[in-house]
């Protein structure tokens, strides 16, 4: 049968236009459709900190697969980004002490890591503790990319090579047939070889989803140096907005929906972590949901017994720095299939 296109892809944040990049550059007829606007979803929230320390070797190893990706991302894709340096502290729990120290000396083969104890931690960042953790994992070198950004630009590479893409187009309903996959927009159907549904929070049943709430604070205190951080005990996070007094921190909620409690409970942790928080003032609190496997990691798999139906999607809080993995990772699975069908 002739279908409309090789693949289509529903979704546009930064995983499907990370998909869309990868496989037009594979030369395969691409086609994308975005419910709303391009990058409008769980991507125009993300905070896009690139850092490749996690207490998962895989998790790690995807996360520095996509800081590599980006730091070269002109040289892939003929567009240019903005890397923002802001380097990274991760505070580890209790419990995962060895476990995250282990993992420092594993990836300081490949990257710029360091287990920091506390005459160090006080050295380095006594000017922004209230009280000093006993030890942290400093990531030197990690940096933040406006998700937005990235997403256009691989949107807007993927068009020159070819790829289409369509703006408030809504997947009602897919059908896998023989041969083929069938796809309900508003206006009629769509066929192609294969579907990769990469819709984020949109995505039926197969994700587990929640709400976010990060707060903006101004902070006159707050030095422009200040680290990227992840508090893991509290699951306290955030970073500086460079060039500005704006800060943005946040907690995870497993609630469906967040509250205004919920400022309070950051603003109380932050309190008593950081020395500049108590003379900060609430300036905005931003809002997205927030979805993946139900492990808590990525996942790129297909759906059906054919390999016609992919789902893909980023993993906690990291969608962004494994988006370059999940693109590569989704092209490499359609090719092996299709060589395994000969």
């Amino acid at each position: 049968m002739n279908t409309d296109t090789d693949i289509l892809i529903i979704g546009g944040g930064v995983i499907g236009a990370s998909i869309f990049y990868h496989l037009v550059r594979d030369g395969y007829r691409v086609t994308l459709l975005e419910k709303n606007n391009i990058a409008s979803g769980c991507t125009k929230a993300s905070g896009g900190i690139v850092r490749c320390f996690h207490l998962d070797s895989a998790w790690c190893e995807k996360s520095i697969y996509g800081s590599r990706y980006y730091r070269a991302f002109q040289q892939h894709t003929g567009q240019s980004i903005d890397v923002n340096p802001c380097s990274f502290i991760f505070i580890p729990h209790l419990d995962n002490f060895h476990l995250a120290q282990m993992q420092v000396q594993r990836l300081a083969q490949n990257i710029p890591i360091e287990w920091l104890h506390k005459s160090s931690v006080e050295k380095h960042f006594a000017h922004i503790f209230k009280h000093l953790p006993s030890y942290i994992v400093y990531e030197p070198d990690a940096f933040y990319i406006s998700p937005v950004q990235a997403t256009m630009a691989w949107m807007k590479a993927g068009q020159a090579t070819g790829g289409k893409f369509y703006e408030f187009t809504e997947a009602k309903n897919i059908y896998a047939n023989y041969g083929y996959v069938e796809v309900v927009i508003p206006s009629g159907k769509l066929t192609a070889k294969t579907v990769v549904i990469a819709a984020g929070s949109h995505t039926p049943d197969s994700l587990f989803k929640k709400n976010l709430r990060l707060d903006l604070r101004k902070s006159t205190a707050a030095p422009g140096s200040h680290p990227a951080f992840i508090e893991e005990e509290t699951g306290l996070y955030g970073r500086a907005d460079i060039g500005s007094e704006l800060f943005y921190v946040g907690l995870p909620t497993n609630d469906a929906r967040s509250s205004d409690q919920h400022s309070e409970a950051i603003y109380q942790h932050g309190l008593n972590r950081f020395n500049w928080v108590e003379d900060s003032v609430l300036q905005d609190s931003l809002e997205s949901d927030d979805c993946y496997s139900d492990d808590g990691s990525g996942c790129v798999m297909a759906l059906n017994e054919d390999k016609t139906i992919y789902l893909a999607s980023g993993f906690s809080g990291g969608g962004f720095k494994i988006a370059p993995w999940v693109g590569y990772e989704t092209a490499r699975l359609i090719k092996q299939s299709e060589t395994n069908h000969e």
